[in-house]
């Protein structure tokens, strides 16, 4: 593998600065020009997409549990956590798999994907008679079967559309996935508001998530045709190799599904649906935090793996910096909602989730842990090192149990309403921040330098000065949020944590790259 970038010599915050730019200017060297600035695209085509996707689900998922109330939606919840659990089975890693490897040669695609729909369809009939099983032995009632199993069948499209965006961000074809998102968040938008005033209930709400899968999936598979011009037929040997190469992808994407998970089923074992359901409104917030973790890993995973294939350095640059925009914007992101867990609270979901408030201030520092995890977790698969980056997470999936349990029996016996959310909360959080910590020093230099540990104790110094004025300004209200997310970002531009001038020189080499038609047109 070539050498990476030897660091700075001098230690001044202006000489990394220089260092850094000097670094990033190979970046783009080291990229073809058009890769650049397709990659700045493809994030404005997505962004747009999962703004759009907001808008609608901000709507659902917001009225959903205030029409419900916490026993029901609990129990929706728990419905969907589980079947989203067993499902994840079926994925079979293959998508992290396609966005390394597709990225570099498209063709190959044909090898496996006929095979790879075939296979998912055995394993999905298989899954369902263990879901059967299980909610059989534990002798839930009808309405969880049936919520069970109508997310089920959403599930297998949802994970066969998974896969089919795989392919399509692999090769920088992102217009039809970004209308898609949209158009299938406005079906099941739709579905669930004419179901809930027909008074279907929760079952209406799971029937719409099916059928919003169901037409994305169709549509997406003659998308994919259309543009790849894949083979359908079952290559044995090709699907056995890709299989046995996904396997890493595979057991890590299950062990992050189960910890996903693994909580709001531990909940709903040890406490009520209530507690259930005010967990899972908070966990609703957080969804809205961590819905730009897809554009991401959609854009910058390609993009690295085509980098690596000429220099590690630019590629470990392209994360590093990454990285360091990521902590700026996250953590203002997740200051708001701590510092405003019981306005944000009651005004998403009513006075009845007043008791989430807890758990929502103690998910929030996870905003930024998440975006953090996902970006040094790509950086892992970048080096090759599949199997470690699995090991991280089949420690989590042991540790985030053990730390939940105990932690979620002190909040029921504490008798406080939403204190073993909360509770639940915590343990998530501390697995989260224990896995970046674990990445960070297994990927060493190659992650963090001078740069990112200023960019963390400027941040720092930066949330410090909003939380002082966020005390001094309390005759305010919920007007603070603007006043101190002014407060923030202004501050982070001063110090020079948020690049606001390499962002608009961005957009600028862009738009004039585009006039002078050396960026080719949207796909």
């Amino acid at each position: 593998m070539p050498p990476q970038a030897p660091p700075p010599a001098a230690e001044d915050p202006v000489d990394m600065q220089n260092h850094a730019a000097a670094v990033e200017h190979d970046v783009v060297a080291e990229a073809p020009a058009h890769e650049v600035s397709a990659a700045v695209a493809n994030a404005v085509k997505l962004g747009l997409s999962v703004l759009g996707s907001i808008l609608v689900a901000v709507v659902v998922r917001l009225f959903v549990p205030r029409y419900l109330g916490p026993e029901l939606f609990g129990q929706l919840n728990y419905a969907d956590a589980f079947a989203a659990t067993a499902l994840s089975f079926a994925a079979l890693g293959v998508d992290t798999y396609i966005r390394k490897e597709v990225a570099t040669r498209p063709a190959h695609a044909s090898d496996f994907y006929g095979g790879f729909l075939a296979l998912r369809l055995g394993l999905s009939l298989l899954l369902f008679g263990a879901m059967a099983a299980w909610l059989y032995g534990a002798d839930k009632p009808p309405l969880i079967w049936h919520l069970v199993f109508l997310f089920g069948l959403g599930r297998v499209a949802f994970v066969d559309n998974s896969t089919s965006t795989a392919l399509l961000q692999a090769v920088g074809r992102f217009n039809e996935i970004s209308a898609m998102n949209v158009v299938s968040k406005l079906v099941w938008g739709v579905g669930i508001a004419v179901g809930l005033w027909a008074g279907q209930s929760t079952r209406w709400v799971a029937c719409s998530f099916l059928v919003s899968e169901a037409l994305k999936s169709g549509y997406l598979l003659w998308v994919v045709q259309a543009k790849l011009k894949l083979s359908w037929r079952v290559q044995v040997a090709a699907t056995a190799d890709v299989v046995r190469r996904s396997f890493p992808y595979f057991v890590n994407n299950v062990a992050l599904q189960i910890y996903a998970y693994v909580n709001i089923i531990l909940l709903e074992h040890w406490s009520t649906n209530q507690e259930v359901g005010w967990y899972g409104s908070t966990m609703t917030l957080a969804s809205f935090a961590g819905m730009f973790v897809p554009v991401l890993q959609a854009v910058v995973m390609p993009m690295a793996a085509r980098l690596y294939k000429k220099s590690e350095a630019a590629m470990d640059e392209l994360m590093r910096s990454t990285g360091r925009l990521i902590i700026v914007v996250v953590t203002w992101l997740a200051l708001i909602f701590m510092l405003h867990a019981e306005f944000v609270a009651a005004l998403a979901f009513g006075k009845q989730y007043a008791p989430a408030a807890e758990s929502l201030r103690i998910i929030a520092p996870m905003f930024p842990l998440t975006y953090l995890a996902t970006l040094l977790a790509l950086h892992l698969i970048q080096q090759g090192r599949n199997w470690t980056l699995t090991r991280i997470s089949l420690f989590n999936v042991v540790l985030n149990p053990l730390l939940n349990t105990p932690l979620i029996i002190y909040g029921v016996r504490t008798g406080i309403p939403g204190r073993a959310g909360a509770m639940s909360a915590l343990a998530t959080t501390l697995t989260e921040l224990l896995t970046v910590g674990i990445n960070m020093w297994l990927l060493g230099k190659a992650a963090v330098d001078r740069l990112l540990w200023r960019t963390l104790g400027l941040t720092a110094l930066n949330a410090a000065l909003v939380v002082l004025l966020h005390h001094l300004t309390l005759a305010l209200g919920p007007w603070r949020i603007l006043l101190e997310s002014v407060a923030y970002l202004s501050l982070a531009a001063m110090l020079g944590t948020l690049p606001v001038g390499e962002l608009r020189r961005m957009v600028v080499q862009y738009r004039q790259r585009r006039r002078d038609g050396a960026v080719p047109r949207s796909r």
